[in-house]
């Protein structure tokens, strides 16, 4: 018959044997450590510090010590929290025996508590007695598998990356990161556009480009932009004479917005300058070119809708105001009116990247 004394020197050896198998690749961490702490007047059992210490050798060293004081759970968590601190250790440790219940025999619960304050994970193994090496060699197992998880070397089921600390953002997110959270950032958008005039069913359509910087202040956000727009020419071809117009918009707008998660919504008001080139010819075939520069204010709702970190799909449709009425005549006889009032829309897309 083999002794007590003998049995356990078998299982030491078989731990130390499967220790030194599983724990060969395992990446190194010298400066973690892993306290052992336990209830005041009591001691951890010896199989269980020396589990841990096979099966946490070149990943951690181990401390015994010292006693919690605590006795409620909530105030035992946040004590292993300070000794954590104190030691500058990765992870603190303690068992409590499990009274048999419905049936289940007695066990030994093992809690576990990382650098995430409030925190603590509980694993519960049946322990036949106080210094069993089987359980005690299993509970070893389970600090080992979350220690890794915690230095970032293994995954796990998600429970022991309760107990890592944050991690930081990844080396792709850094750009969006920055963008969310930056105070100033720049403004890009790209837009389709389309003007009317009051009274009229015509309607003109082009292409618009902004730049600009936008000021936030959440859930607030201001936007000064420049804008950059060419609209279709108008042709005009009438007995009385013809005429041909082209259009470049060069503006600056201001713009107020709340911001939610998904959503923004504010108004804009804008100032531009429309750059109108014509020729236009008489029946009788004389011919003339002319550029006039005609100044107009804009006012209109502004909508977003996030579709990324850094994308909205932007949509405004306002009225635009013309200071001066601009008229195009052939021989006295008016063939273009700009007209002082009409509507415009615009739809694209709008950028924030961190400056």
């Amino acid at each position: 018959m083999v002794s007590r004394r003998s049995a356990a020197a078998l299982v030491g050896f078989a731990l130390a044997l499967s220790a030194a198998v599983s724990i060969g690749n395992a990446r190194a961490a010298p400066d973690a450590r892993v306290a052992v702490l336990f209830a005041a007047g009591e001691r951890p059992p010896a199989t269980f510090v020396e589990a841990l210490r096979i099966q946490l050798a070149r990943l951690a060293a181990v401390d015994v010590g010292p006693p919690l004081a605590e006795t409620a759970l909530p105030a035992r968590v946040a004590e292993a929290g300070r000794v954590l601190e104190a030691r500058g250790a990765t992870l603190a440790v303690w068992l409590e025996a499990t009274p048999p219940e419905g049936g289940a025999p007695a066990g030994r619960a093992l809690y576990l508590v990382g650098r995430r304050a409030g925190r603590a994970l509980i694993d519960v193994a049946a322990s036949p007695a106080e210094g069993d090496p089987e359980s005690s060699r299993a509970l070893a197992l389970k600090t080992r598998a979350v220690l890794l998880t915690v230095l970032g070397a293994a995954e796990d089921d998600g429970l022991a990356r309760a107990l890592a600390p944050p991690s930081a953002p990844a080396p792709a997110d850094e750009e969006q990161t920055a963008a969310a959270l930056a105070p100033v950032v720049l403004v890009v958008e790209a837009a389709g556009i389309v003007h009317t005039r009051a009274g009229s069913s015509d309607a003109r359509g082009g292409g618009a480009f902004a730049l600009g910087a936008a000021l936030r202040a959440k859930p607030a956000q201001g936007e000064l932009v420049a804008t950059l727009a060419a609209v279709n020419g108008v042709d005009v071809i009438d007995p009385r004479g013809t005429l041909a117009a082209s259009e470049i918009d060069v503006g600056f707008g201001v713009r107020a917005l709340y911001r939610a998660e998904y959503l923004a919504l504010g108004l804009e008001l804008a100032v531009d300058l429309r750059v109108a080139r014509t020729r236009g010819e008489s029946p009788v075939g004389k011919v003339g070119d002319e550029t006039r520069v005609v100044p107009r204010l804009y006012v209109a709702p502004d909508l977003r809708l996030v579709v990324a970190p850094l994308l909205s799909v932007r949509a405004a449709a306002g009225v635009e105001v013309g200071l001066v009425r601009q008229r195009w005549l052939v021989n006295d006889e008016a063939l273009l009116d700009f007209g002082t009032v009409g509507g415009f829309g615009v739809l694209g897309l709008h950028t924030e990247l961190p400056p």
